[in-house]
């Protein structure tokens, strides 16, 4: 359209987006609303913009749930579980890192203590026990031997 209208020069400077995201806002969204968190925001303005965390310091805020990951259309928020610690990082920027916790079943490292202890003060009624962690498969399983063995009987 430029050339058809003759614009040789934009007037505005084009958003360079080298890594990939695409400014949605949909991670800063998930983590204000759907977990009450504050944990990351969007840093400057125009052509500067980014994701952060506060002070571009590592969150205490977060609670290392992923939900900014799973929302992420492009890949650029990404979650990284190493060595008993999940990372989260935007482009290559460390926005949090918190240590996982094992389930007392099976022994899978799959939840952050910060995740446990916030779903269980909620307030809201919940079966999840920060005291005694266990993964949603090993859960799954105890719920069935718990409805099988009254069924065993006839």
């Amino acid at each position: 359209l430029a050339g058809l209208y003759g614009v040789e020069q934009p007037a505005l400077q084009q958003l360079q987006e080298p890594d990939g995201c695409v400014l949605c806002g949909l991670c800063v969204r998930t983590c204000e609303q759907s977990m009450s968190r504050e944990a990351i925001t969007c840093a400057q303005r125009s052509t500067e913009r980014s994701i952060a965390t506060a002070f571009h310091q590592v969150s205490d805020n977060c609670v290392g749930c992923g939900s900014c990951v799973n929302v992420c259309p492009t890949g650029v928020l990404h979650m990284e579980e190493q060595d008993g610690t999940r990372r989260i990082f935007w482009n290559r920027q460390l926005l949090n890192e918190t240590e996982l916790v094992a389930c007392e079943d099976c022994g899978d490292e799959y939840t952050t203590r910060q995740l446990l202890d916030w779903t269980a003060n909620r307030g809201e009624r919940t079966t999840v026990d920060p005291e005694h962690p266990v993964c949603p498969a090993c859960a799954r399983a105890r719920q069935a031997r718990r409805i099988a063995r009254p069924l065993a009987g006839y």
